[in-house]
């Protein structure tokens, strides 16, 4: 089944997020930064709404 464009859209979004926050928790893990950190769990938290609130 083909998603229509604006799911495409919220999934390629969703997807560039998840990959954000991934490197950024683990920049900050290794480097020691608190407000990598935030941002990644930050853009954690957006990823799982999203996915959350549109795609179930």
């Amino acid at each position: 089944m083909r998603l229509p464009a604006y799911d495409r859209g919220l999934l390629r979004t969703e997807c560039a997020l998840g990959s954000a926050a991934v490197a950024l928790l683990t920049a900050g893990a290794l480097t020691d930064n608190w407000w990598m950190l935030g941002a990644g769990v930050w853009a954690l938290i957006v990823t799982c709404l999203i996915d959350l609130l549109f795609f179930r």
